[in-house]
């Protein structure tokens, strides 16, 4: 008796596993419950990485999105992507510390699984220009981890505690939550 590979579908739905596709579906729905996805306005993806989020946000909702990241060709396959899906994306190459926009030229800034990515000092300059960025509010969400899991390229760890303590250091009105990970989320407007 031969028994059959398990049955996969594609993202979204081919090729994801049920569990895996049950962990997408649990993602999307923290990502919704935290980001303002059915409010008109501006939102900023930092740290876009192949732009998954930046996508779901275009598609969702009004306004426009705008996913920027260190990779050329992430942003160049990102354009390609929301051109092929009529997503309305604008891209932009640049260091999340130093992004080419004025100040509270966005509604929404989100920093989703990018801080673990950078060293203490680079994480502080990018929370500092999220906040620069932002007319209402800062959305950063990482993972709780005991050591930082290199094969995803984390270089360092947070808690709950950590994310507070990042919340009460940037002096605006803040809330942290657990959700596969951390959430915080800090009003500036």
């Amino acid at each position: 008796m031969t028994l059959a590979a398990p049955r996969t579908e594609a993202y979204g739905q081919k090729g994801l596993s049920l569990v895996d596709r049950f962990g997408v579906w649990l993602s999307r729905r923290a990502i919704l419950r935290h980001l303002p996805w059915h409010r008109p306005g501006r939102v900023l993806d930092l740290g876009s990485g192949f732009g998954f989020l930046a996508l779901l946000l275009a598609r969702r909702r009004q306004g426009s999105v705008v996913a920027a990241d260190l990779s050329p060709g992430s942003m160049r396959l990102l354009g390609s992507v929301a051109g092929a899906f009529r997503a309305p994306v604008e891209t932009l190459v640049c260091d999340a510390a130093q992004v080419p926009l004025p100040t509270a030229s966005v509604d929404t800034v989100a920093a989703i699984h990018l801080l673990e990515h950078l060293g203490a000092e680079d994480c502080e300059r990018t929370v500092r220009e999220a906040i620069r960025l932002a007319r209402c509010r800062v959305v950063v969400a990482v993972p709780f981890e005991q050591e930082p899991t290199a094969a995803y390229g984390h270089i360092q760890t947070f808690s709950r505690a950590d994310l507070v303590r990042l919340g009460r250091s940037c002096g605006h009105r803040f809330r942290v939550s657990d959700h596969h990970g951390g959430w915080l989320v800090m009003h500036t407007g």
